[in-house]
């Protein structure tokens, strides 16, 4: 009887001190292993959805232009068109706005230190006066977008003006995580075009990089924020 009792109570016995410490270590370092890239992994499919904002930009943008030309055949190819921007030099057409190798820039992101202490993102006109942002052309574009709420809110300033939204784009380079403390812009300019700033296509290029439209802005997990890499080398 007495060695069936002490066969039992073995049967029983749970976990030694060190049997526990082992299983603490081998857990710590799977989840050294495991965790970060787990956290890679979120970050990096946040940075692909930023993009693909910038592929509805592009295709929107493109859309509309197609859209304009189809009801003022003039509209678009003609170098003088569509007033209202406030580029560098005074010039307000979109032919020399798009076939700049700077781009135009669509909206003015801010990113420095200060920004998203609420869980909000500031975000400003870019070369368009504010008006324009209600135009139709513009508006569509925004819209169809996703970043219609511009259109409604710059419609009502004059001059330069800010709007404070929900952040649009979720990955931590584009919400003011550190890595990046300078304003940026979405920019888009034309693939091709003439000498003399018509278009040879309507295809556009969409990108965010700095106000002088000389670089493309990198995500942390190494995602560039360009829809057509290729394209905007050939035209900078």
């Amino acid at each position: 009887m007495d060695i069936e009792n002490r066969k039992k109570g073995r049967g029983k016995r749970g976990f030694t001190i060190i049997e526990l410490m082992v299983v603490i270590v081998i857990i710590n370092l799977l989840s050294g292993v495991a965790l970060p890239q787990l956290t890679g992994y979120i970050e990096r499919t946040k940075e692909k959805m930023d993009l693909m904002k910038l592929f509805y930009i592009k295709n929107a943008f493109e859309r509309g232009l197609y859209e304009l030309e189809a009801t003022n055949g003039s509209a678009v190819s003609s170098a003088q068109s569509l007033s209202g921007f406030t580029g560098d030099g005074g010039d307000k057409s979109i032919g020399r706005q798009l076939s700049d190798k700077r781009g135009m820039s669509l909206l003015c992101l801010g990113l420095s230190n200060d920004i998203n202490k609420d869980g909000f993102a500031r975000y400003w006109v870019g070369d368009l006066h504010p008006s324009l942002y209600a135009n139709d052309f513009y508006k569509d574009v925004l819209s169809a977008a996703g970043f219609g709420v511009f259109a409604s809110k710059f419609s009502h300033c004059s001059g330069r003006c800010d709007t404070w939204i929900p952040p649009i784009f979720l990955s931590k380079a584009l919400k003011a995580k550190g890595k990046y403390n300078s304003d940026q812009h979405i920019k888009v300019k034309w693939t091709k075009f003439t000498s003399d700033h018509k278009p040879l296509s309507r295809d556009v290029v969409v990108w965010i990089g700095d106000g002088g439209g000389g670089n493309i802005l990198t995500g942390w997990q190494g995602t560039e924020f360009v829809t057509d890499k290729a394209a905007w080398e050939r035209t900078k």
